[in-house]
């Protein structure tokens, strides 16, 4: 029985297009699961995956090397404050004759303040000595102290150097969140094209299938002769036109799979890549925990960016050099004072006879012109002036990249919910062209022009999706927020 050219004998038909229905929708729950995957499959949520890379990625063990290079320059500007142990031994003997043999042995204990404090014990002797080295036959013991009155009271070299060891280290700091950041930046990129790519090869092979199923009913259709010869050619081309799209898609995945392991190693060091049952978390869902407001991620910018920081950190290290340049200009004004008693008699007198027996010491120096004094002044001041105007460009900069990353997450938002709108009505479309067709009163064509639009729709709204995703981690690498805080780690992937 026929009914507006349509064969009902064609039973098989008919239960195709049921099965293409209830394949539609079956899709469309993979694409977007709100239950945990089969049993096979092991999610690998971003949360765990950020917390592999924090743990074992290389860049993340050389992003730490920068705070502890800064600890070692502490140490170095602190050993100028080391106490140091001199000793010289000078003898001097020609044809038998002795003409000399000094030696000095002398403890320097530097102080924070432009002070050396020292104790020490000479003994010199010999035919030819001069006068001014003549000690008594056990020598002489001292203890002194050298102190600058004039350039370098305040402060000096010794004590801007820890200083700026100092201030270095919150550059280094800023420095490591700033690779940090970058990395994870990066990491999570690549990790939603993984995503991506994963969930199109889902759609891809959901769409070969189904073509595969109409292109055999509608072949046993045209061999029974309830269909024309034309419906199977418009069927294959479907499932060739499909075919050649799966085949891109799975080298996307394989690309993406590549790229997603350059972030996974284990704690030797051994490149890491995930299984074949792991897959990526829930492409998108507007339902998560919204953005903090576009003021307050600027204010936290402007606060802990990590160009900020530097930019911050390099005014307030030209700042402590000032200090060091203006001393500069001061004149050099060095005292010595030993005091100076006999080895027996060790340092018990000296509240008693340190106005007779001591050696004391002035000197002195200044430049008239001071040219290279002024110069490394007006040249620091000059490098001030730079760096703030560096940092003025950067906050507008940094505020900038920061408004357009949240401009790009407010529209992909909003451009999602209408996509996702678009898919249902798509779906709704579908289903009321495969009722038509169950009716006689449609064709094969433009059952598959509904089902290539509605696929064309879903691959869209992956796409879209995953831009989505990439938005909300640009604006928080914008806004400088350190990334290094996930907790959480979990053990995924296998030996390359």
């Amino acid at each position: 029985m026929k009914k507006n050219g349509f064969c009902f004998s064609g039973f098989k038909l008919t239960l195709i297009a049921l099965l293409l229905l209830w394949k539609c929708g079956n899709a469309y729950a993979q694409i977007y699961p709100s239950i945990a995957p089969a049993d096979s499959l092991k999610v690998l949520p971003l949360e765990a995956f950020y917390d592999r890379v924090l743990e074992y990625h290389p860049g993340i063990r050389q992003a730490a090397l920068f705070t502890e290079e800064a600890e070692r320059q502490i140490m170095e500007a602190r050993g100028v404050f080391d106490p140091k142990l001199e000793s010289g031994y000078d003898r001097k003997v020609y044809k038998d004759q002795h003409y000399y043999t000094n030696w000095t042995s002398e403890l320097k204990i530097p102080v924070l303040i432009n002070t050396d404090l020292k104790v020490g014990y000479e003994r010199n002797e010999g035919y030819y000595l001069n006068d001014q080295k003549t000690v008594p036959d056990e020598g002489l013991l001292y203890a002194g102290i050298s102190l600058g009155l004039g350039q370098g009271l305040f402060t000096d070299s010794r004590r801007i150097g820890l200083r700026l060891a100092r201030l270095n280290q919150t550059a280094a700091d800023a420095e490591r969140v700033k690779l940090l950041n970058k990395l994870l930046f990066e990491a999570a990129k690549d990790y939603w094209n993984w995503s991506l790519a994963w969930y199109q090869l889902q759609i891809n092979e959901e769409g070969v299938e189904l073509a595969q199923i109409r292109f055999q009913g509608i072949k046993e259709g045209v061999e029974a002769g309830d269909l024309a010869a034309i419906d199977s050619v418009e069927a294959k081309i479907t499932l060739q036109s499909r075919q050649i799209e799966l085949v891109q898609s799975r080298l996307d995945y394989r690309n993406a799979l590549l790229q997603l392991g350059l972030y996974l190693w284990d704690e030797e060091g051994t490149p890491l890549m995930p299984g074949p049952t792991i897959v990526p978390e829930a492409l998108w869902q507007l339902e998560d925990v919204p953005l903090q407001s576009l003021e307050a991620l600027t204010e936290i910018a402007g606060r802990q960016h990590p160009d900020i920081r530097k930019l911050e950190n390099k005014i307030q290290q030209l700042e402590v050099e000032e200090r060091l340049y203006r001393e500069l200009l001061k004149p050099l004004v060095n005292v010595n004072y030993n005091y100076l008693t006999l080895p027996a008699n060790g340092f018990s007198e000296v509240t008693n006879n340190y106005r007779n027996n001591y050696k004391l010491g002035v000197d002195f120096s200044f430049p008239l012109l001071l040219r290279k004094e002024r110069a490394k002044l007006q040249l620091n001041r000059i490098k001030q002036e730079r760096t703030f105007l560096d940092l003025t460009m950067s906050r507008r900069q940094i505020n900038n990249s920061l408004q357009q990353a949240y401009n790009d997450f407010l529209t992909l938002r909003g451009v999602l919910r209408d996509q996702q709108e678009i898919v249902r009505n798509y779906e709704i479309m579908l289903e009321g062209e495969a009722e038509r067709f169950r009716a006689g009163e449609s064709s094969v064509f433009l059952v598959n022009q509904r089902e290539n639009k509605l696929l064309e729709a879903r691959v869209k709204l992956t796409s879209l999706a995953a831009k989505y995703q990439k938005a909300k981690a640009a604006v928080t690498w914008s806004a400088g927020i350190n990334w290094s805080g996930v907790d959480g780690a979990a053990d995924y992937g296998t030996n390359r």
